[in-house]
């Protein structure tokens, strides 16, 4: 699907506290920086930045991208104007290395993954028609609107892995701008885990990022009344 309205696709994997991540920060960025098995490189990330927490954050200024890693999390933010193509890349290349670096780093217990998709649009007309509505016309064009609000889908035990409860929440966020005519939306789309699932090889990414896509298309861009006709395959 060509959609040059998506920006970024951000995924994280956030597991229980640990605080021996920071103590093999250097190790951790040089296996991601160096490795052969690394989709990554020091010109891909040309920058490292340090948190107050001891992690430590690649970045590639120019692109926007980064990669971070700290004691609760692992953060990866891809540049993804093609969705096709950023996907394939993420599940067959990115994705199976960041389940190295807990493998191989011993990272254990995750209790949360989640993906965003940054979405940019030229206007929400739908948006500013209802808080028109909502304001009973005392705003009629205003000159910029936040709206964060999120839904919780039913928990099922055992979709992914038996004994395990999960479900699925999803973070809508729309920030608009008169002055620029452009509107930002994301959809951060979340499955959580009960109790933590002990090993990665255990967390049902492939599964998670299939359900993630089809809600992105067939929820959140209808509701950003995207015309799916328009879309090429």
């Amino acid at each position: 699907m060509e959609d040059g309205n998506l920006k970024y696709i951000t995924i994280g994997i956030r597991h229980r506290r640990s605080f021996g991540i920071a103590d093999k920060s250097g190790e951790v960025i040089d296996f991601i920086l160096r490795d052969n098995s690394s989709p990554f490189s020091p010109e891909f990330f040309p920058v490292t930045y340090e948190t107050r927490a001891g992690g430590r954050i690649l970045a590639n200024d120019e692109t926007g991208e980064t990669l971070s890693v700290d004691a609760d999390s692992v953060i990866l933010k891809m540049k993804a104007e093609d969705l096709s193509r950023s996907y394939k890349l993420l599940q067959d290349r990115y994705v199976p290395f960041i389940q190295r670096i807990f493998k191989d780093f011993s990272i254990s217990n995750m209790n949360r993954i989640g993906i965003v998709f940054d979405y940019t649009a030229s206007e929400l007309k739908a948006l500013n028609e209802n808080l028109r509505k909502f304001t009973k016309e005392e705003v009629v064009r205003p000159a910029s609107v936040q709206l964060r609000f999120s839904g919780k889908l039913p928990a099922q035990e055992a979709e992914y892995k038996k004994g395990i409860v999960d479900f699925v929440n999803v973070i809508y966020t729309f920030v608009t701008d008169a002055e620029d005519k452009r509107a930002r939306a994301t959809m951060d789309y979340q499955l959580l885990f009960e109790p933590e699932i002990a090993s990665i090889n255990d967390v049902p990414i492939s599964m998670f990022l299939s359900q993630a896509r089809s809600y992105f298309e067939e929820k959140f861009l209808v509701m950003l009344k995207y015309e799916k006709g328009d879309q090429t395959q």
